[in-house]
């Protein structure tokens, strides 16, 4: 489990590099799976897809909302997104959304997203912050309609950024 959740993290650094550098498309094919790389800066594509029995696949859109995002789940306003996951291994669908905060402090961002996802009826049990003198993270869970989510923000001033998981409870 971990070298697959270190693979994503990897493939998703690495796929955000490739995409804003911009490309045709060009696949790489291993006895494993394939790396496809798609479109030209501000429109590329990574996507990952795996061989075996649990059709994993993984994809990467700068920034846009993922195909497949689940409509149930409300996205953050007012904030720039930057970068959009999705995965799947078998049934249990993921998908990640990073943020530019713009003007907007992490705490401040974070709050209204809470806000957000209460008054769209999701449980929001857990808002941790962990601040310091050189920035802070905070971070909080969500549950409802068939999605967990965790978001985080963290930084401050002009790196400040939010992350939003999401996965489905299947």
């Amino acid at each position: 489990m971990k070298s697959r959740i270190a693979a994503a993290v990897l493939a998703t650094t690495l796929g955000t590099t490739l995409v804003a550098c911009g490309s045709d498309t060009k696949t790489v094919e291993t006895k494993d799976g394939k790396v496809t790389v798609s479109g030209n800066g501000k429109d590329g594509t990574v996507t990952i897809k795996g061989k075996g029995k649990d059709d994993t696949s993984f994809s990467i859109k700068q920034g846009e909302v993922p195909a497949g995002f689940p409509s149930e789940v409300p996205l953050p306003k007012g904030l720039k997104l930057k970068a959009g996951t999705k995965g799947q291994q078998g049934v249990k669908q993921f998908c990640t959304l990073s943020y530019e905060l713009v003007s907007k402090a992490p705490a401040t961002a974070l709050a209204a997203y809470g806000t957000q996802l209460k008054d769209d009826g999701f449980e929001v049990p857990n808002l941790a912050d962990l601040g310091g003198a050189s920035g802070s993270f905070l971070s909080l869970e969500a549950k409802g309609k068939g999605w967990t989510l965790i978001a985080s923000s963290l930084g401050t001033g002009s790196i400040a950024a939010m992350t939003v998981m999401v996965s489905s409870e299947t």
